[in-house]
């Protein structure tokens, strides 16, 4: 269905060049997404469950337009208990992910935010029997070594953020966890639309006043934000039919770096060196860990 709907320009490039260039455009309009949302954020106008809320809206949109003829099949996500609890845990875990880019800076938030690989790998491990090799065993210390490190080595500088955003990162490991048993059953537009309707369900009860008055300015760059999510879902599902996980994850772990660069050309935001070197362990050891994985 995807294929069909995005047709590409006829170009002289190998299966793999094309992936690489369709994992690569994904990570740039996730990165925007990332930057409306900081941009929202500092704006103090809307609160993050209302970012939360109207990504809800463009995705559910999008995925009914996906479903096409199919459509009654998104229906499912409201007597399935599997796609009920992949729907609450990620729009739970979207709002956590949301409110720390609104309070920390957006680099930090992107790289706590990404050791949902690592948690999903260890849920496999622990409850799918997915064996550990040696060298993922390794990328999980590196990567988990890097958190600490981050924080400045203390507990001070571990603050409630920090918290919400690993918190995040567990919920969306599980996440990854469900999603393998999904496919076993359900369509990837399916499972994709639980988590766009609960995300705005989970958002509803938390929106104040002035996320109903955002005004239509903020509402653009909400919806905006959404669709462009669920372009970089689409382009990014076509990159791997043209890629090995390992290869495909690989380029994702792109994200936080653009994402930092982001935050310091347009924000001002500034790393030290703990952070610098923490984050830096985090993704080496990511790395390690989804190449392994897609062996």
């Amino acid at each position: 269905m995807i294929a069909r709907i995005i047709r590409l320009p006829a170009v002289n490039l190998s299966a793999t060049a094309q992936g690489v260039l369709m994992m690569l455009a994904s990570v740039v309009l996730f990165s925007l997404n990332c930057l409306i949302v900081k941009y929202l954020g500092q704006r103090g106008e809307v609160s993050f469950w209302a970012v939360n809320f109207y990504r809800g809206v463009a995705g559910t949109a999008f995925a009914v337009f996906l479903a096409g003829a199919g459509a009654r099949q998104v229906l499912r996500v409201f007597y399935k208990p599997l796609l009920i609890l992949r729907g609450i845990l990620g729009g739970v875990a979207l709002a956590m992910f949301y409110v720390t880019v609104f309070h920390m800076d957006l680099g930090t938030a992107s790289v706590l935010n990404l050791t949902y690989v690592l948690w999903g790998t260890l849920f496999a491990a622990l409850f799918l029997g997915e064996h550990l090799n040696r060298k993922q065993m390794l990328g999980l210390v590196l990567a988990f070594s890097g958190i600490p490190i981050l924080c400045g080595f203390s507990l001070a500088g571990i603050g409630v953020y920090h918290l919400i955003a690993i918190g995040g990162a567990i919920a969306a490991g599980g996440i990854v966890m469900l999603i393998r048993f999904l496919v076993r059953t359900e369509n990837s537009t399916t499972i994709y639309a639980a988590q766009a309707i609960y995300g705005m369900l989970v958002a509803v009860p938390f929106l104040g006043f002035a996320d109903y008055a955002a005004g239509w300015g903020n509402v653009a760059l909400m919806l905006g934000g959404g669709v462009l999510v669920a372009g970089g879902q689409m382009i990014m599902t076509l990159g791997y039919s043209r890629l090995s996980v390992a290869k495909g994850a690989s380029v994702q772990l792109i994200l936080p770096i653009l994402n930092a660069v982001g935050g310091m050309v347009f924000f001002h935001e500034t790393y030290g060196l703990p952070i610098i070197l923490g984050s830096a362990l985090i993704l080496l050891g990511s790395g390690v860990v989804v190449r392994q994985k897609g062996k």
